[in-house]
């Protein structure tokens, strides 16, 4: 979770709860991590709590860490702070429940390292024009990567591809390389976010064969609109709607149809925005094939794309 321009705690994805009964357990499933936030905020917001906690609790020294608001990944939206929270506090009690759930010291303290490392992403220095890049970085980043620098900035500079068998490098531009970085660092929490989940569900689940009863708890974003919105937030809308949609359908507009068709009065009213959703809906496949379609590197793609009238 982070702090949200309109809530402390946004969950920034789709997440199903699934409760077993007889015997006891459960599992999480997530969807959509709105990752691209790891590396942008709007103003007002902070990125994931657990960045904020980490850097607040004894583990900043041992990961030689600096306070937040040194960091771009954590100060784009202007604050680092939230009011009422206590984020050592809440670190520890984070603590106390990855331990409940099995996750070892050593299993943390990974966890705790990767954090580190995507903030560290965020403050290396793309330096250069044209083709000839440099970076500057912090010496612990290759440290905790357990990689040695020269392998990390080849890795970051370069675009490898795998041709008839044989691997080659080209260069990449200061501008891809600082998206380069930052789709690591979100590549990164993804991944680890995931393993997270993935972990929980191993260490709390029932055997499924034997499980009678379940409850299932959809816990899903709200639709926003912000001062600058991304493709990205265009897919959540589009997918929180569809959603929306569907519970519409299956349970008010159902017990709607029943009530007119038994003759009693109905009083609850919704708005339904099943009509922009179809539009949406039957647009999509047009757009992704123009996007697809365009026989040019992605960004230009991109640009291209955002031109055409689709």
């Amino acid at each position: 979770m982070k702090k949200h321009a309109r809530t402390h705690n946004n969950n920034l994805g789709i997440r199903c709860t699934i409760v077993q009964a007889d015997p006891a357990g459960g599992f999480v499933t997530t969807y959509l991590l709105e990752k691209a936030r790891v590396v942008r905020q709007a103003q007002g917001e902070r990125n994931f709590h657990v960045f904020y906690q980490l850097i607040s609790s004894g583990k900043k020294s041992t990961l030689k860490l600096q306070d937040a608001a040194k960091y771009r990944y954590l100060n784009a939206g202007g604050t680092t702070r939230v009011a009422g929270m206590n984020d050592n506090k809440e670190f520890q009690d984070m603590v106390k429940g990855l331990n409940a759930v099995g996750f070892s010291e050593d299993e943390q303290s990974e966890m705790w390292k990767i954090l580190a490392v995507v903030l560290l992403l965020g403050e290396v220095k793309v330096e250069g024009t044209g083709s000839t890049v440099a970076l500057r970085m912090d010496p612990a980043l290759g440290t905790l990567l357990g990689v040695e620098d020269s392998a990390l900035t080849a890795g970051l500079t370069n675009n490898t591809r795998v041709v008839g068998g044989q691997q080659t490098a080209s260069p990449l531009s200061r501008e891809q390389t600082q998206d380069a970085i930052d789709s690591l660092a979100k590549a990164m929490y993804q991944r680890t976010f995931m393993w997270v989940a993935q972990r929980i569900n191993q260490n709390i689940a029932a055997d499924a064969s034997e499980v009678k009863a379940v409850i299932g708890v959809l816990d899903i974003y709200g639709f926003e609109i912000f001062q600058h919105n991304s493709f990205e937030q265009f897919c959540i809308n589009y997918c929180n709607e569809s959603l929306q949609q569907l519970f519409i359908e299956l349970t008010l507009r159902a017990e709607q149809d029943e009530y007119i068709a038994e003759g009693i009065e109905w009083y609850p009213r919704f708005t339904s925005s099943a009509r922009s959703v179809d539009i949406v809906h039957l647009c999509l496949c047009h757009c992704f094939f123009v996007l697809l379609s365009v026989p040019l590197p992605p960004m230009h793609a991109i640009l291209l794309f955002s031109a055409s009238e689709v």
